[in-house]
C-alpha cells in the first residue's frame, strides 16, 4: 500500500476522475496500491484516468509532473509492505461523516477494515501523518522515482 499526503495534507495529483479539465485535483490523502510484476512494479489507482494497472514509472511522471510548478503540493509517500498494512490498518470509516453525522459519500458495501492487533477503532490518521515514524518508510517523489523507476 502507498499512502500519498504531505504535511499541510495538500497533494496536487494529474490524471485523476475527481480533476478539472486538465485532470488535476488536490487531495487531502491519496492511497493506491503497487504490486511486483516481471516487467516492473505496477500502480493500481481507481481513481487514475491512466488505467490499471499502469506502469509505475508512467504513473509517477503523469500523476506527479504537476507538482514541479506547485512545490507546496509536493507528494509524500508512507509505504507498508502488505502484510503489515493488513496486521495494522484499521478505520471506523469516521473521516467519512460530515458534523451531522450523515456520510459525505456512501461508504463501500464491505465491512470497515480491522487490524489483527488494533488498539484503536482508526488508525488511518497515524498512516497519513508524514512526519510520524509509524508503519512503512516515507519517500519523496525524487526517492519514489528512483526506487520504482520513473
Amino acid at each position: 500500500m502507498v499512502f500519498i499526503s504531505n504535511p499541510q495534507r495538500h497533494c496536487l495529483l494529474g490524471c485523476q476522475r475527481a480533476g478539472d479539465a486538465r485532470g488535476e485535483v488536490v487531495w487531502d490523502y491519496h492511497v493506491v496500491v503497487w504490486v511486483a510484476s516481471d516487467g516492473g512494479w505496477r500502480v493500481w489507482d481507481p481513481d487514475t484516468t491512466l488505467g490499471m494497472p499502469v506502469r509505475a514509472e508512467r504513473y509517477l511522471t503523469a500523476t506527479f509532473s504537476a507538482s514541479a510548478r506547485a512545490p507546496e503540493l509536493a507528494p509524500l509517500f508512507r509505504v507498508v509492505e502488505a502484510e503489515r498494512f493488513l496486521a495494522t490498518f484499521a478505520t471506523d470509516r469516521s473521516h467519512m461523516l460530515a458534523a451531522d453525522g450523515s456520510w459525505l459519500h456512501p461508504p463501500p458495501p464491505w465491512p470497515p477494515p480491522r487490524a489483527a492487533s488494533a488498539e484503536a477503532l482508526t488508525n488511518l490518521w497515524r498512516f497519513l501523518d508524514m512526519e510520524l515514524p509509524f508503519d512503512g518508510e516515507v519517500l519523496d517523489l525524487s526517492q519514489m522515482r528512483a526506487r520504482y523507476g520513473g
